[in-house]
């Protein structure tokens, strides 16, 4: 199949109707540029074992995520974030992407800032954004 044409510019890799689901496995499925996931129903299509589908799901085709299915995925590692002068750092979602749950820690420079504690609390958050402050 050739998708090069104009045709294809709207076509979605599964049906649009919320109620519909579909299970890509074992596939090897290659779209070329056909990347597009309907938005209605995206938690309702899983990949297992696809390597041209997978990155489909994740933010900047997975090269730091890993898919879990049912439309979530997780960062495969730890992402360092200086803390801004007023004691404050923010996480931010990828675009189009919302935060379920996050862990964070903070890295020491000095013996001496180790023996002072320094509580993390959440000053505010929606699905795209968390925003953090020390004491």
């Amino acid at each position: 199949m050739d998708a090069s044409r104009e045709v294809f510019n709207s076509a979605y890799l599964s049906y649009q109707d919320s109620s519909s689901g579909v299970l890509f496995f074992n596939t090897g499925i290659y779209t070329g540029d056909i990347r597009r996931l309907s938005p209605n129903n995206w938690v309702n299509i899983d990949v297992i074992n696809d390597k041209y589908l997978e990155p489909c799901f994740l933010p900047d085709s997975g090269t730091a995520y890993r898919y879990l299915g049912k439309g979530m995925c997780i960062m495969k590692g730890w992402k360092l974030k200086p803390v801004n002068p007023d004691g404050r750092v923010s996480i931010d979602a990828p675009e189009g992407f919302k935060i379920i749950d996050f862990d964070v820690h903070t890295v020491i420079s000095s013996q001496s800032q180790a023996t002072n504690a320094a509580p993390i609390g959440v000053v505010s958050n929606t699905d795209s954004q968390i925003v953090l402050q020390t004491q």
